[in-house]
């Protein structure tokens, strides 16, 4: 079945949202994953962390043909920012909260796949990166995945809603 793009990234996101802490993860996100971009010093104003942006960064997604159709993977990528809470300046709290988000994000694909049957094709996570022990206030977690889907025309362009 072919979903709408927008389907697809909103099902991801409420995915996402379902990392709030034990008994299954490691980070409790209370809810703060969104579909807009900020850096860690402009969040700072706005909210809470740790936080979770669900963006998509322009990086070419592959489109194949396909009996009577194509084979669609729009390429997602997710930042996050933890803040150092460490008042020991050589010791840092971050790093280890990073490692766990970063464990969470692959627990959470692996537990939403399709995504209640939103995209055709498990998840495809490509890569993961982690940022901890450079910026004395913040580290980060960052995560490349692949969303595959099917595209058939009757399910495109205005018509198909």
């Amino acid at each position: 079945m072919t979903q709408h793009l927008d389907d697809i990234v909103s099902a991801l996101i409420v995915s996402l949202k379902t990392i709030r802490g034990a008994p299954t993860y490691w980070t409790d996100l209370g809810g703060r994953v969104y579909d807009r971009f900020y850096s860690a010093t402009e969040w700072e104003q706005l909210g809470d962390f740790p936080v979770l942006f669900v963006v998509a960064p322009g990086d070419e997604s592959p489109l194949k043909n396909e009996d009577h159709g194509f084979q669609d993977e729009t390429r997602i990528r997710l930042y996050a920012w933890l803040r150092e809470n460490s008042e020991d300046p050589l010791v840092s709290l971050a790093r280890p909260a990073a490692n766990k988000l970063r464990d969470d994000l692959v627990l959470c694909f692996d537990k939403n796949a399709k995504l209640a049957g939103k995209i055709t094709f498990p998840i495809r996570p490509y890569s993961y990166a982690l940022d901890w022990g450079i910026d004395p206030k913040y580290a980060a977690v960052s995560a490349s995945i692949g969303l595959p889907n099917r595209l058939f025309a009757a399910n495109l362009g205005p018509q198909a809603a």
